[in-house]
């Protein structure tokens, strides 16, 4: 005798095996997308605190400039972008130019800012711009407030700025 499987059973297996896939694929694409934006958030925080201890152990003044933007495909894809960028302002002129250096640069896409709180207009009002002094001087425009980061899926991170020593608390849903 034959110790085989049936037509029917292995039809039944792959069925079972479809049905579970179909059912944890979205909810892993879910979990992606919310790890990506809480990375990124925390990754942010963790760059406000570096250069906030820049600014003040160098004496130098930084700023961290926040904005969303479509990025070049995103006419295509309809997503977009948030960027930031902190640089040292040697000249004090409040915008990047080729005499300040970069600090810390970073994007990342399908994730916008949707509240931003925190700074002031800055790069013809396209950006919020947070100005960090030297040793005993307060940031400006970040107290209090937050920024709300938005996933393409639906994900929420916020940063609250709590105090004028630029320290940071992250919250992800």
């Amino acid at each position: 005798m034959k110790t085989a499987f049936s037509l029917v059973e292995l039809l039944v297996v792959i069925v079972i095996v479809s049905l579970l896939t179909i059912i944890s694929v979205p909810n892993f694409l879910r979990w992606q997308e919310k790890a990506r934006l809480n990375s990124f958030v925390r990754n942010l925080s963790s760059v406000v605190g570096m250069i906030r201890d820049y600014s003040r152990y160098s004496g130098e003044r930084v700023i961290l400039a926040i904005t969303t933007s479509f990025p070049r495909d995103g006419w295509l894809n309809g997503e977009k972008d948030v960027i930031y960028l902190a640089f040292v302002d040697k000249n004090k002129s409040g915008i990047f130019d080729s005499n300040d250096s970069v600090l810390s640069v970073g994007s990342a896409s399908g994730i916008e800012v949707v509240k931003n709180t925190v700074g002031h207009s800055c790069f013809n009002g396209t950006a919020k711009c947070l100005i960090f002094f030297p040793v005993g001087l307060p940031m400006i425009g970040a107290v209090p407030g937050e920024i709300e980061f938005k996933g393409k899926g639906g994900s929420v991170c916020t940063m609250t700025f709590r105090s004028v020593t630029g320290i940071v608390e992250v919250k992800c849903e």
